[in-house]
């Protein structure tokens, strides 16, 4: 037989085994002689119509088995929690029936005292919770004595932590817009003169539209129709219409 204390019962319980909820219920798995085993509450008083071999745990932690005879008696076990219950921690109501107990007894320890009286306390020594032994008429528990403490001052923020790596380039996003042409810059240094260039009678700029003849003289060489003149005693070999020839003879 084994015991389980928490929120939920055991995924794989055999039968005997118990569990211990947040609440401080105490439930044996019990096995029924037509159905599957199922999971039975500790009761004050015994369970009705019960049938051969199911158990029962009364409020003050002994466990009984259904004979052919009643119930019978077997071995003591520990009723409480053996663990803080979770938050908010359950609070205690006001009984169905009134119960007094002039001289409780009070526990300090890691594991609650065995067979407790109701009004019984007892002090969760590793958990830091305060328990009182509560009977409502029907069920025995431990339940919680006190509410829950106001929330503590905020702590110091911790150390910055180490800078992760740099994530991998976005992409590309698309071209801006053209931008407005910036102010002219300042007038560069001439260049060297290039090699004079060629150009049309109508490229000719600023020349005059008429040419009236007027007394002029040229050397012989600018005048290219001149016919040749030839002094000499002998005709030139070659001569050319309207060439002219001197006979010194």
């Amino acid at each position: 037989m084994s015991r389980t204390v928490g929120p939920t019962p055991p995924p794989a319980p055999q039968v005997g085994d118990e569990w211990v909820d947040v609440s401080g219920r105490i439930f044996v798995y019990t096995a029924r002689s037509n159905s599957p085993p199922v999971w039975i509450q500790q009761l004050s008083v015994p369970p009705p119509a019960p049938e051969i071999n199911d158990v029962w745990v009364d409020h003050r932690g002994y466990k009984f088995t259904y004979t052919a005879s009643g119930w019978v008696q077997q071995v003591a076990v520990t009723s409480a929690v053996a663990s803080a219950p979770v938050s908010p921690p359950p609070t205690s109501v006001a009984p169905a029936v009134a119960i007094t107990n002039d001289t409780p007894k009070c526990t300090t320890g890691p594991t609650p005292p065995s067979l407790p009286d109701p009004g019984d306390l007892w002090f969760d020594s590793e958990q830091g919770w305060f328990f009182v032994y509560y009977d409502d008429g029907t069920t025995s528990q431990w339940v919680v004595a006190h509410g829950r403490g106001d929330k503590g001052q905020k702590g110091d923020t911790g150390p910055a932590g180490d800078t992760g790596a740099p994530g991998a380039p976005g992409a590309t996003g698309p071209a801006g817009a053209t931008g407005a042409t910036g102010p002219a810059g300042p007038q560069g240094v001439q260049g060297d003169t290039g090699p004079p260039g060629s150009t049309t009678w109508a490229g000719i700029t600023d020349k005059p539209s008429t040419f009236p003849p007027s007394a002029h003289t040229h050397v012989q060489d600018d005048i290219t129709d001149l016919p040749h003149i030839t002094v000499g005693t002998t005709a030139p070999v070659s001569p050319s219409v309207n060439d002219v020839w001197i006979d010194t003879n």
